[in-house]
Formats: C-alpha cells, sequence, structure tokens
C-alpha cells in the first residue's frame, strides 16, 4: 500500500510538473 501510495503521488507530482 505504501508504495502505491508513493507511485501515485510521484504521478501526481509529475502531472503537475507537466502542467
Amino acid at each position: 500500500m505504501s508504495n502505491q501510495t508513493k507511485n501515485l503521488t510521484s504521478f501526481l507530482r509529475k502531472a503537475k510538473v507537466i502542467s
């Protein structure tokens, strides 16, 4: 679960940077 959450956060952060 922790790993999944970390992956999700990384994805959101990446998307935010792209945005």
